[in-house]
């Protein structure tokens, strides 16, 4: 998210992104779960309408909740989803505010925890709609990681582990600090102001057709608000104390070659965990790029994590 390029947003635009699955579907990779699949919309905290998707499977070990980063969206995760489900997994998904087909200004966000209330209105669901007794794990990546932390290192909610992908801790590339007092200034001022994210399909994988479909995307967002950037940032630098209050078994992928996280500060903020008191695993992907689900040796970082859920369930 390298402030990039700024150009005024009409703070009355919602923008939502209309687009129809028909039209998004080339960039999925579904198959046995496009068939089997609910959607529909759930409302967070402040009555945002968060879009939701829903795969079932016959008699679930336990139910998965996955969690996109930012920019991106639940849709992109088709290939993911139908190897939990053939591990007898049911998955529910949502897109963040703001993202893919929820509701909200586009790449916007108003405090960062808002995120941290979409999570929970998901979690809610998913123990309203499984049965009793049933296992919950979240999934999450890159800030959907950062947030998911936030959430269950501050709250006493029902989960029975995390998997964190590549988490947001701190930006790889180096923002310079007249940008950061510039995205303080303008949040407060002009809180719509865009920047680019900077992301390319380059950076998140080494697989040219996800790189191709990341960078066609109409539902991946190229820029945020200032004030989205703010709020992460701010995310970003108090999630030091979170290791310190987490309390949920976890387990920790971190891409070797991660253009787009800082790959070292997830390691550093690993080993101020007391993983005599926390079930922490950590596993490094040597060559990686940002996406480890996406990457050509993919298997390798999904077999992990199934692994890592079925010694837990």
């Amino acid at each position: 998210m390298a402030l990039i390029s700024l150009h005024k947003s009409s703070p009355s635009q919602r923008d939502v992104d209309n687009a129809s699955f028909s039209r998004v579907k080339g960039t999925m990779t579904f198959s046995l779960t496009d068939r089997d699949k609910k959607t529909g919309y759930i409302k967070s905290k402040d009555q945002t309408p968060l879009f939701y998707r829903q795969y079932g499977v016959k008699n679930p070990k336990a139910s998965v909740l996955l969690v996109h980063g930012f920019g991106e969206h639940s849709g992109r995760y088709g290939h993911v989803i139908e190897n939990l489900r053939k591990e007898g997994f049911q998955v529910f998904c949502i897109d963040f505010r703001g993202h893919g087909h929820s509701q909200g200004h586009r790449g916007d966000v108003k405090a960062f925890y808002h995120y941290e209330e979409d999570v929970r209105a998901a979690l809610l669901h998913i123990q309203r709609d499984q049965e009793a007794g049933t296992k919950i794990f979240v999934l999450a990546h890159s800030m959907g990681a950062l947030v998911a932390l936030h959430l269950f290192a501050k709250n006493p909610l029902k989960i029975d582990g995390l998997v964190l992908s590549c988490p947001l801790f701190a930006l790889k590339i180096a923002v310079p600090l007249w940008k950061k007092w510039a995205s303080i200034i303008a949040a407060s001022l002009v809180p719509t102001i865009r920047v680019s994210t900077g992301i390319k399909g380059k950076h998140l994988s080494s697989d040219q057709s996800v790189v191709h479909a990341y960078d066609h995307d109409p539902l991946v967002l190229k820029n945020l608000s200032v004030r989205a950037f703010y709020e992460i940032y701010q995310g970003c630098l108090s999630s030091h104390a979170l290791s310190q209050s987490i309390n949920k078994a976890f387990f920790m992928q971190i891409a070797g070659s991660d253009p787009v996280v800082d790959s070292k500060a997830s390691e550093e903020w690993f080993k101020t965990v007391d993983t005599k008191k926390v079930d922490a695993t950590l596993k490094v992907y040597p060559g990686f790029l940002h996406e480890i689900y996406n990457e050509t040796n993919k298997n390798e970082a999904i077999s992990d994590f199934i692994h890592w859920l079925n010694s837990r369930v």
